[in-house]
């Protein structure tokens, strides 16, 4: 099977592994933890299948990713195309980092060749079933205290200091949709706390997104929308109620949000 029953995808994020990477959450997961982040990619009748090739071909478009991250949604659910899918980008010099609701050991138990077909075409492994009682994580994109990283190549080690850093999260605005992706707590609870709606008009989604820097998410605007002019407005990168001095400031507002719109 060449199609991937895709829930959304993002081509360029920082904040869904190490490095900039595509993104790539998959539709439909029977684990269904209490307390998911992504309840809405449960069933498996939704979402839009993609061919694989469809899928590479965007990817090899993207410029200067380190790779790509299959979340979701459950990845080992659809096993066999994202297998198709993660040897051809690791065939660029790509990395494949994966998000699974199972266990490393179970897969490997149970042998399935699809499952083992996808474990051997990943380079990072992110396992283990969200619990909600054990939140938390002294490891960098994981949920809860249970949730375990795997280096299954020598393309990472876990030694690296990426993986210890701050959580952060991205935040976008397009067609007068907020769309925000990252780590899920701080995402989620942000929203709650500024009363944020993923649909608003956009001169409402401006102030949303500020509200959101002011409030202390750590948002990244791909590099295309400052070399295509689309930046106007940057903000104090906030983190813990510091400045990031490395970051310096964060771009989180884009011109054609209120240009397109005809909006001051």
């Amino acid at each position: 099977m060449n199609v991937v029953r895709v829930a959304r995808r993002i081509a360029r994020t920082e904040s869904e592994g190490p490095g900039v990477r595509y993104a790539l959450w998959v539709q439909g997961c029977s684990i269904r933890c209490a307390g998911c982040c992504n309840p809405e990619m449960f069933s498996d009748r939704s979402g839009d299948e993609i061919d694989v090739a469809v899928l590479v071909e965007e990817i090899a478009a993207e410029r200067g990713l380190e790779g790509i991250t299959l979340l979701g949604g459950e990845p080992f659910e659809q096993a066999a195309p994202l297998t198709q899918l993660a040897r051809a980008v690791r065939a660029t010099g790509l990395t494949v980092m994966t998000f699974t609701g199972y266990v490393r050991e179970d897969l490997q138990r149970g042998a399935a060749p699809d499952h083992l077909a996808l474990l051997e075409a990943t380079d990072l492994l992110a396992d283990g079933p969200f619990v909600a009682a054990a939140s938390g994580s002294r490891f960098r994109w994981l949920g809860s205290q249970n949730q375990r990283l795997h280096t299954l190549t020598d393309r990472y080690s876990l030694d690296d200091p990426r993986f210890y850093a701050p959580n952060t999260i991205d935040i976008r605005i397009e067609r007068g949709r907020i769309e925000v992706s990252g780590w899920a707590p701080l995402a989620m609870s942000l929203m709650r706390e500024r009363g944020v709606a993923f649909e608003s008009r956009r001169s409402q989604a401006r102030e949303s997104v500020r509200d959101l820097c002011e409030a202390g998410a750590h948002c990244m605007i791909g590099d295309e929308a400052r070399a295509n002019g689309e930046l106007t407005e940057v903000a104090p990168d906030i983190r813990d109620g510091e400045r990031d001095a490395e970051r310096g400031e964060c771009g989180c507002v884009v011109a054609a949000v209120a240009d397109e719109a005809g909006e001051p």
